[in-house]
């Protein structure tokens, strides 16, 4: 069957759905974030995680790898969020 036709059989997998879950969770934690939260993070807004963060992390945790990142609000969303299942390192 030719890709992206209405009867193909879906390519997405659990990284692909583990990901869309993230972005999600974080786009709806958004309104809980403190004024300590945006201190930790050194920005004036409340941030998400991007598409192509949360498909690192899902990623990450298919395959029960640590993930590294430069990005403080991540720490946050994944407080926010109860935590994702794989060890996040701030190298920042």
């Amino acid at each position: 069957m030719p890709r992206g036709s209405a009867t193909a059989p879906s390519n997405r997998g659990p990284c692909a759905v583990r990901a869309a879950e993230l972005r999600h969770f974080s786009c709806t934690a958004r309104s809980r974030w403190t004024d300590e939260d945006l201190r930790h993070t050194r920005t004036a807004k409340p941030g998400t995680l991007s598409t192509a963060d949360s498909l690192c992390i899902a990623v990450a945790e298919r395959h029960g790898l640590p993930v590294l990142t430069t990005d403080r609000a991540w720490s946050v969303i994944e407080r926010l969020i109860g935590g994702f299942t794989v060890k996040t390192i701030c190298i920042r």
